[in-house]
């Protein structure tokens, strides 16, 4: 497996998620403030380093910041890359965004400038997206839909209708579905749509996989409704 390149010693200790980009490139998060950020590398190269692709000067709770002290990229729990080309872009659920308990999901329209010459970012992200109410809290995941809904999983181990498991965000970036009530919370916020973006699949708190066929309302927001599950083995503290 590749080192990280000889300027970033640092070990890797929280990679939660990995993601493959359209142009084969992978993707891996960090959720360790001392080791925050996403990494990446050519599988068709493997011979050189990966490398962070954020730059700045990291803070001691893993939050990037620029030189006009604007905040980056913090400690990441997901990356998800789509399209290609110039509108390539990079998707991250992001703990240390925003002052206080508010996590983002950033979007960084990373286009082809960002190649394995070991280019960093080092701006605010292209978009910023937060809520409130309800909110989101610890560790998530991100699923991206072609027509720019976001899909977002967080780790509950409940289901309270301030912080619950499941959220869906439009292409304006506002929730028009809460999981409230849905399933009993989310083991490490782990969250998987089918490519036809027809089925989504959950994991709950007590090892119940849950899969929904998705659908619309007359307003366009999303629709799940439940086809059938299925109990993995007992959980422990690596399941993902």
């Amino acid at each position: 497996f590749p080192t990280r390149r000889s300027s970033d010693l640092e070990t890797f200790i929280n990679n939660l998620r990995f993601d493959v980009g359209p142009d084969g490139t992978v993707y891996f998060t960090d959720w360790g403030d001392a080791h925050s950020g996403v990494y990446r590398f050519d599988p068709a190269n493997l011979s050189a380093d990966a490398y962070q692709l954020f730059g700045g000067t990291r803070n001691d709770d893993g939050l990037f910041l620029n030189s006009d002290n604007d905040a980056v990229a913090g400690s990441l729990s997901a990356a998800k890359v789509v399209g290609s080309g110039t509108d390539t872009k990079l998707y991250t659920f992001d703990e240390d965004f925003y002052t206080g308990s508010d996590y983002a999901i950033n979007i960084y329209n990373i286009g082809t400038d960002y190649g394995y010459n070991g280019s960093t970012w080092a701006a605010a992200p292209t978009t910023s997206i937060t809520t409130s109410s309800p909110k989101m809290i610890n560790k998530g995941d991100i699923a991206v839909t072609a027509d720019g809904g976001i899909w977002t999983a967080v780790f509950r181990s409940s289901n309270i209708e301030a912080n619950p498991p499941l959220l869906h965000f439009n292409a304006a970036g506002i929730v028009d579905f809460s999981g409230h009530g849905l399933i009993d919370g989310c083991h490490d916020g782990a969250i998987a749509v089918s490519h036809d973006e027809k089925i989504l699949a959950i994991n709950d708190q007590n090892g119940v996989t849950h899969i929904f066929a998705i659908g619309t309302d007359g307003n366009g927001a999303p629709t799940l409704t439940e086809q059938y599950t299925f109990t993995a083995d007992a959980l422990t503290s690596d399941h993902y």
